[in-house]
């Protein structure tokens, strides 16, 4: 079997590194790009650095983020992510129709319609490397318009009017790991305030059907018409002030233990049931689920991966938050969503099926390496 640095790509790389190839017209760039990044990754600085930091010395900062995408995040700098208070950034926001569209056509395509309710599951790292791609999708989905200031920063979320829109909004459920809840409640405040305001428009959107539906449940359950309100317009949920990570990946290896994978979604949606918003920060209803309500009619749910250095299966993470909403979603209403990943790891962006995704990784990574071997 031919080794990776035998292959015809590795030796075209090699050959345009080392100055011996002549790539064509249509891939000059793509060459001058390819060995800028090499230059970068090899002479990286990192050993220097490293002794500099332990003689006690200055390290100059430096963006992170995947060295791929990125080089410069291995030059021997003192990382750090970017502001917050830029998320989504214009450029995001500006992509994001596209990207929206592909999810809704994806969905179209493997159900026959679009999408009336989608789950979005939102992680910090991976929002510090795509500057709010997905948070920018959630608020086309919505119908909601960011404004920025001279800076960049995010001052507001404003409604688009329904006859400027041009297409029916959709509502959404807002899964935030507890990591990001701390980095990004600025962006998180704003969201769900421009949701109530939403839920209230008159016309008839699936948010406001959605909270009215949730709102005449909770009246059944002794709630005032206000608090009801209130409560049914929430669609931000996380765990608990100062508690991490959903348990589910724990309860999955111990499987031994259920016989179910409600046992899943039941844990998920009493982890993670903490709303924010709603006059609410990290609280919880003793007698109803909010979460739980929210997800009944989610037909969609989508994750980002933006870089090459972790796919689905390297980490425990992606099942346990994208198969953690899959669960949670059957538990509460017997039906599996559609699941999807938008794959952000080149400048091109896609949306695929989470099942794609995952045999595309096991072939690439897994499948060869295995193969190589015999």
């Amino acid at each position: 079997m031919t080794t990776l640095e035998h292959s015809k790509p590795a030796q075209w790389v090699s050959g345009v590194v080392n100055g011996d190839a002549s790539p064509t017209p249509e891939v000059e760039e793509y060459a001058e790009l390819v060995t800028q990044r090499y230059q970068s990754l090899a002479n990286n600085g990192e050993s220097d650095a490293l002794l500099a930091a332990l003689s006690g010395h200055y390290i100059k900062a430096g963006s992170g983020g995947d060295p791929i995408r990125n080089p410069n995040s291995t030059s021997g700098t003192n990382l750090y992510g970017f502001d917050p208070a830029k998320v989504p950034s214009s450029a995001a926001y500006a992509a994001s129709e596209q990207e929206l569209e592909k999810l809704i056509q994806a969905h179209q395509m493997e159900k026959g319609e679009t999408p009336k309710k989608i789950a979005f599951s939102l992680w910090a790292g991976e929002t510090q490397r795509h500057f709010g791609m997905l948070e920018a999708q959630v608020l086309r989905a919505l119908g909601l318009e960011p404004v920025w200031d001279r800076g960049g920063n995010l001052k507001q979320l404003k409604i688009i009017p329904t006859e400027q829109l041009g297409r029916e909004r959709i509502d959404v459920v807002i899964q935030a790991t507890s990591v990001y809840r701390d980095q990004f409640d600025g962006f998180m405040r704003k969201l769900s305030k421009a949701i109530e305001e939403i839920a209230k428009i008159d016309d008839d959107n699936a948010i406001a059907q959605n909270s009215r539906s949730v709102a005449e449940d909770l009246i059944a359950k002794g709630y005032s018409q206000l608090d009801a309100q209130r409560l049914a317009a929430v669609r931000i949920f996380s765990n608990a002030p100062g508690d991490y990570g959903s348990g589910v990946n724990h309860k999955a290896v111990q499987s031994q233990t259920w016989d179910s994978d409600d046992a899943l979604g039941q844990q998920f949606v009493t982890r993670l049931q903490y709303a924010y918003g709603g006059g609410m920060w990290g609280e919880k209803q003793t007698d109803v689920n909010l979460f739980a309500s929210q997800l009944e009619n989610v037909d969609t749910a989508i994750m980002t991966r933006t870089s090459r250095l972790h796919g689905v299966l390297s980490t425990d993470h992606p099942f346990e938050y994208l198969g953690g909403l899959a669960s949670a979603v059957r538990t509460v209403s017997g039906q599996s969503p559609s699941l999807y990943i938008s794959d952000l790891r080149q400048s091109e962006g896609r949306t695929v099926a989470a099942s794609r995704f995952l045999a595309e990784e096991l072939n690439a990574r897994y499948m060869n390496l295995l193969g190589s071997r015999l």
